[in-house]
């Protein structure tokens, strides 16, 4: 009898031992979609880490990437200089500009070392820069936008005045951040800065960011370098953002704020001088966004600390349209100034406002055709832990969140209770950790819930439970 034939390994496995496998090819579905929903998509979804998608989106993945530029020393300066050299239609996709001092660090102690040459001369490891011709000419194309982290920049970069008319034709946006190597740094006064930046014609957006003193100007305003003429900064925004203490220095600012063009201010710090809310009616009759905040947010508020209240603005602010308001900085003659002014359509009650029930709710019901008629409403209610009771640390009192609201002392759950009613039958737009107070929050919905709903439920169980046993 003949021997069983065996099966062909072909025939059983469909391919000869050792063959190579043909890669499987893979349809990029992303394509079929209209590729005016790519820049949405992308600016979702693409970083550095996960940006190989198919060579037919390669143009849209790089667009993404360098919609944000971060240079940091002189080798990735250039580098950035030859890529977009290789592909000129780069230049145009470019957003921002964030430049950041790599300091110098002793590699022992990991201490900066503060007395390098570059550093005592007002530049970080970038301030050679000025002898790379190509990435200048780049830059001069560029800088859209300026997100400058380190003092040190300042000078090089903005300090000269033919630099600043010759090198930043585009320049639209800077940002002024304070470096954390900065704290405790003693450096010269940067009072001529603002004067300087009032010449740069497209300038329009200008922001102050974690600065723990004085800003870069002259509180006297005096001298032909220095000095900032009332209505000469023609910005439509202007911002001090997370600021240490905002001192009386502002004032040079909000009077030089031009009244044809302004629109937006923001000020926000932990401390500040008595008189900031009157000389706020140093600010152009234009403003339609105003966003006030003082002190920090839950749970590291420090609720000792005392604010100056909002009032008597109304009359300087005529077109004010979004009105944004955070930390013990409301009383009931807030409610008078919101009251007068009748183009405000936008209200914005964060953490630690002392909200006045009664006030608030009369402004929704409506009341003399005088009155402002508010169409979207946000209202955050304090998450700050209760004072621990006994001895415990500083690091431990400000680590968890209140597993219930810390309601103001004239706005209870009842006040808010009846606040949701009236957005819902007014049809206000409502928002903020007042609906996860009284329950209302949709879990699925995309916000930074405190969980208040949840222990809701658990200590109803619990209660539950007790009675069943």
């Amino acid at each position: 009898m003949p021997p069983h034939a065996s099966t062909s390994p072909r025939k059983k496995a469909g391919k000869a031992p050792g063959a190579k496998k043909k890669p499987a090819s893979t349809r990029c579905l992303i394509t079929s979609l209209p590729s005016d929903l790519y820049p949405s998509i992308f600016h979702e979804a693409i970083d550095h880490d996960n940006f190989v998608l198919c060579r037919a989106l390669l143009p849209h993945t790089l667009a993404e990437l360098y919609r944000l530029v971060e240079l940091s020393d002189v080798d990735v300066l250039v580098q950035f200089a030859a890529a977009v050299m290789r592909r000129p239609w780069l230049v145009e996709e470019v957003r921002e500009i964030m430049l950041r001092d790599d300091d110098a660090v002793d590699d022992c102690s990991g201490e900066i070392l503060w007395a390098t040459t570059g550093l005592l001369g007002g530049y970080g490891q970038l301030g050679t820069f000025d002898a790379l011709k190509v990435a200048q000419d780049v830059l001069t194309d560029l800088s859209p936008s300026f997100n400058v982290v380190g003092m040190y920049f300042i000078r090089p970069l903005l300090l000269n005045d033919s630099l600043l008319q010759d090198r930043w034709p585009r320049l639209n946006t800077i940002i002024l951040n304070l470096d954390e190597a900065d704290d405790g740094w003693t450096y010269t006064s940067d009072a001529e800065l603002v004067h300087s930046l009032a010449k740069v014609a497209t300038l329009e957006h200008l922001v102050f960011r974690f600065a723990p003193h004085d800003l870069p100007i002259d509180l006297l305003n005096l001298g032909p370098r220095v000095s900032v003429p009332a209505r000469s900064l023609r910005l439509r925004s202007f911002a001090v953002e997370k600021h240490f203490r905002i001192g009386r220095d502002i004032r040079v600012l909000l009077a030089g704020l031009a009244a044809d063009c302004l629109r937006t201010v923001k000020i926000e710090g932990l401390l500040a001088y008595p008189d900031i809310m009157h000389d706020l009616a140093l600010l152009p009759p234009t403003v339609d966004h105003l966003d006030l905040k003082l002190g920090n947010n839950c749970p590291y508020y420090d609720h000792s600390a005392k604010h100056p209240k909002l009032a008597d603005i109304a009359w300087h602010m005529p077109s004010l349209e979004h009105l944004h308001l955070g930390g013990d900085i409301v009383s009931r003659a807030t409610f008078d100034v919101i009251y007068a002014l009748p183009r405000l359509y936008c209200l914005s009650l964060s953490q630690h406002t002392s909200i006045d029930a009664d006030r608030l709710l009369s402004l929704l019901r409506g009341g003399p055709s005088t009155w402002p008629r508010i169409r979207r409403l946000t209202v955050s209610i304090c998450e700050c832990p209760e004072p621990a009771k006994g001895p415990s640390t500083r690091c431990l009192e400000h680590t968890a969140q209140s597993k219930t609201p810390n309601w103001p002392p004239n706005f209870g759950e009842n006040d808010a209770k009846q606040l949701v009613q009236i957005c819902n039958g007014k049809d206000i737009r409502l928002s903020g950790s007042i609906l996860c107070a009284t329950g209302e929050c949709d879990s699925d919905d995309e916000h930074d819930c405190p969980g208040w709903g949840t222990e809701r439920i658990v200590e109803a169980r619990r209660r539950k439970r007790k009675v069943e046993d």
